[in-house]
């Protein structure tokens, strides 16, 4: 049973001052019953000994510091989850204002989050930013990657005397949704290495929250750095005498359109 306080000792607009409290703690939900029956809520913000400041939802107003009332319910704040709650409209507590029944809860989960800090109030717009410039490079490397195709394509020929578009184009498919596959496998072990639980969906922990959007980031930078490494060792096709792939490939046998217009003679 909470212990009920009559100390209240002070209330200036959403805050109230309770003094001689015993074991309270920060960010614990309080219940203040007024003089009438009626009840509001509050939160601890700060205990200094045996004071503890609270911070009010709703209006101070008809609190009587003699006759009101102050227990804390030694759980932070709450939000009772059922399917019933589809379909109904809640105040910011979670309680039903529509005028339908109350909601029966299957189950509790806890609404706190992680305090903003106001100092890093520009990572956000960094993060983004961040994000733009990884995905742009991505998207350079996807339209470029279909000219260095042509281009080893080429090279084959001028090396070979042989032109094999169709193995090639294949090749580079199988690889790439390879790559995808074994990409999504390691996403999903990076994810269970960081926490995350799916039944929780996006009700997951402020630290697993962070350590997702860290792997994230992270694994990224990564693969643009894997990528030009790889780029630079094996898509290493010399220059001849000053002449680009294309030109040799003209010198030895013409252009991509006369090998085409060969190949449909």
């Amino acid at each position: 049973m909470p212990k009920e306080y009559r100390t209240i000792q002070e209330v200036a607009g959403p805050l109230m001052l309770v003094r001689e409290v015993e074991g309270v703690a920060y960010n614990e939900l309080g219940e203040i019953e007024l003089a009438n029956g009626e009840k509001r809520r509050c939160r601890v913000l700060e205990v200094d000994g045996t004071n503890a400041l609270v911070q009010l939802f709703e209006s101070s107003t008809g609190i009587n510091l003699a006759e009101s009332k102050v227990r804390f319910l030694g759980r932070q704040m709450e939000l009772g989850l059922s399917l019933d709650m589809l379909g109904r409209v809640f105040d910011g507590l979670g309680r039903p204002i529509d005028g339908g029944p109350e909601i029966i809860p299957e189950k509790r989960a806890d609404v706190n989050g992680v305090p903003m800090n106001p100092a890093a109030k520009t990572s956000i717009p960094i993060w983004i930013a961040g994000l733009m410039l990884l995905f742009f490079s991505n998207a350079v490397f996807g339209v470029i990657i279909w000219a260095m195709v042509v281009d080893c394509i080429d090279w084959q020929y001028i090396k070979t005397g042989s032109r094999d578009e169709g193995s090639m184009y294949a090749m580079y498919s199988f690889f790439r949704k390879l790559a995808q596959g074994v990409g999504s496998a390691i996403s999903a072990l990076a994810l269970a290495a960081c926490g995350y639980v799916k039944e929780l969906g996006a009700a997951q922990t402020p630290e697993t929250a962070l350590k997702v959007k860290n792997m994230y980031l992270i694994v990224m930078i990564v693969g643009v750095v894997i990528t030009v490494v790889v780029t630079q060792l094996m898509y290493n096709i010399p220059a001849k005498e000053d002449h680009s792939v294309d030109e040799q490939a003209e010198m030895e046998g013409g252009n991509h359109g006369a090998i085409y217009e060969d190949s449909d003679n």
